[in-house]
């Protein structure tokens, strides 16, 4: 479907869909909000978001698109963040971007902690 769908809705109550909706969700994705997040922002029931975004290919597009932007956005102040010595910012990227730093057991966490420390402390972490 279009746009056309937009304000349009054939039976029931009046959509609750407008531009100012739209543009409330897009700005909340675009700053790496979720879609539930967005959805509440909005003034919407997450489920309305999800039927929204099925049903319009175009507005479903333009929300990945937001997403995309949103993750974009945060990436990149982690990464400013950790290769400006920022050592908890070094550590989380290592923490979810290298298995080797990846807590798989409970019991190991200190270890594995150590081991982050000493990455960071040697300088290898902030030139990635």
């Amino acid at each position: 479907m279009g746009r056309a769908h937009l304000i349009q809705s054939k039976t029931g109550r009046p959509t609750k869909r407008t531009p100012e909706v739209e543009r409330t969700i897009r700005a909340a994705l675009g700053k790496g909000l979720s879609y539930q997040t967005a959805a509440e922002l909005a003034g919407i029931l997450p489920d309305t978001l999800r039927r929204w975004r099925r049903d319009d290919t175009d507005f479903s597009a333009d929300c990945k698109r937001a997403k995309a932007e949103g993750k974009a956005n945060i990436v990149g102040k982690l990464i400013e963040n950790a290769n400006s010595g920022n050592v908890t910012a070094q550590i989380f990227w290592l923490k979810t971007r290298t298995e080797e730093f990846r807590e798989h057991r409970p019991d190991d966490t200190e270890d594995v902690q150590r081991r982050q420390v000493e990455f960071v402390r040697r300088g290898a972490g902030a030139s990635n």
